[in-house]
């Protein structure tokens, strides 16, 4: 694990999960399923929220990242918008945007989207100097949640991380859900009166 994060737990601002539960960022931008044991801290970031959380080997960074141009499109829009693949060359892009992550370094291997829950997560992986690092990205309106898990040596946990990439989400969700419900269902109902003989 990098560096800053022995210095963190060593100087106490890390807290410690003793069983897997919800954890929201002090900032109320991201929130996400802390595994059990594993040690949580906030990073300095100017343009974002980032937080880095893990144990021993296994790491998982967070970053909430404002996204101006989408700050007024509808919650349902953005919603069928997370429904279309990122490209393989959208994705290589986060490389430089995420060094601390990638190193600088990284080959992208495959990419899917899932949308068992109610936000789409587009997840995919990356080949990082003989590693995988799991990566996740999700939208919401003025906003891009990144999440990316690795095991830094040792095993790649891919159970764990795949977990924690899913819970990913804002802290908002609920209510972003509902505007979003019953927009759908203002445009649906719009649609067949537009339709109807």
């Amino acid at each position: 694990m990098r560096m800053v994060l022995a210095a963190a737990a060593a100087l106490s601002i890390w807290a410690a999960s003793a069983a897997a539960a919800p954890w929201t960022s002090p900032d109320s931008k991201i929130s996400f399923d802390l595994p059990a044991g594993w040690l949580v801290a906030p990073q300095d970031a100017d343009d974002m929220t980032y937080i880095v959380a893990g144990s021993g080997d296994k790491e998982c960074d967070f970053m909430a990242r404002p996204r101006a141009q989408t700050a007024a499109i509808p919650p349902d829009v953005i919603r069928e918008s997370g429904k279309l693949a990122v490209a393989p060359a959208d994705w290589a892009r986060l490389i430089p945007l995420a060094p601390d992550v990638f190193g600088g370094q990284a080959s992208f291997v495959s990419s899917e989207v899932s949308t068992d829950a109610f936000w789409p997560v587009q997840l995919a992986d990356f080949r990082v100097q003989g590693r995988i690092v799991h990566a996740a990205i999700q939208f919401r309106p003025g906003v891009d949640l990144w999440a990316f898990c690795q095991s830094r040596s040792g095993a790649d946990d891919v159970a764990t991380y795949r977990a924690v990439l899913r819970s990913v989400g804002a802290p908002n969700d609920a209510a972003l859900q509902a505007d979003a419900e019953r927009l759908a269902a203002q445009r649906q109902s719009v649609a067949q009166n537009q339709n109807a003989p």
